[in-house]
């Protein structure tokens, strides 16, 4: 359906068409964006009090790491904790961990011994006897007797030894005497007396016959001391190194 402008004009009046704008209309206004609190900040909370600290249960004393050290009347030893060798005797302060452990002993020869203790932080120093095998004992005695018959074979050849020498410097003594004795007869011309002189006489006249009596006097004394201290003191150590018979007389049956 159409609109009829109808346009009435006055006399004396002029009529004017309306001009266009060109200004846009404003574009419509949003509506304000709505206003944000600002963030909470959290209020810090004070750190809570500390616990008083608890004295250790008697449970944590029984299972705290400790030490072991172990003695036997046997060097060498080797020394188990529930199975595991650890160590060798004389065993000194060892870390073992806390509870109760079976402690072992062991060496070839010997009887193995073993006990029970419990590790609860301190040092554990363990004892045990390890009891020799019939077999050790036996060879043991047989070594001692050997050893000591040894060291009193050594004492008499060293005594013989020195007897020798002994006899050697009376034997130098005679020599030489004889020889002076030989030598002052054919000097001032004094005939020998009895005919086993008279035979002998010449080999004691020379100056070799002499040196070697005289030697024998002076040097054969001190071979014989010599043989004497070095004898007897081989006799000492090998004995002294040869042991105690009765060190397993408290294991004999």
């Amino acid at each position: 359906m159409g609109v009829v402008m109808v346009v009435v004009l006055v006399p004396g009046t002029t009529w004017a068409a309306p001009k266009k704008s060109n200004k846009r209309p404003p574009p419509p206004s949003l509506p304000p964006a709505p206003s944000r609190p600002p963030p909470s900040v959290p209020t810090p909370r004070p750190p809570p009090a500390a616990e008083p600290q608890k004295p250790p249960s008697f449970n944590s004393l029984l299972t705290s790491d400790g030490k072991l050290s172990v003695r036997t009347n046997e060097e060498g030893a080797a020394v188990s904790v529930d199975g595991n060798v650890i160590g060798y005797t004389p065993l000194n302060g060892s870390p073992v961990a806390g509870g109760q452990h079976t402690i072992s002993v062991e060496k070839d020869g010997f009887v193995a011994a073993s006990q029970v203790v419990q590790v609860s932080g301190d040092e554990v120093v363990l004892r045990l006897a390890l009891e020799p095998t019939p077999e050790i004992r036996s060879a043991h005695a047989t070594k001692v007797n050997i050893m000591r018959g040894a060291g009193l074979g050594v004492l008499l050849g060293g005594v013989a030894l020195s007897a020798v020498f002994m006899v050697a410097t009376v034997a130098g003594a005679v020599l030489w005497v004889a020889s002076a004795q030989a030598r002052a007869f054919q000097r001032f011309g004094q005939p020998f007396t009895d005919p086993v002189s008279a035979a002998i006489a010449p080999a004691f006249m020379t100056p070799v016959t002499l040196v070697l009596g005289i030697g024998m006097t002076l040097v054969s004394p001190g071979l014989a001391l010599l043989a004497g201290a070095v004898a007897g003191g081989a006799a000492v150590g090998i004995v002294a190194n040869a042991g105690d018979s009765g060190r397993y007389a408290a294991w004999r049956e």
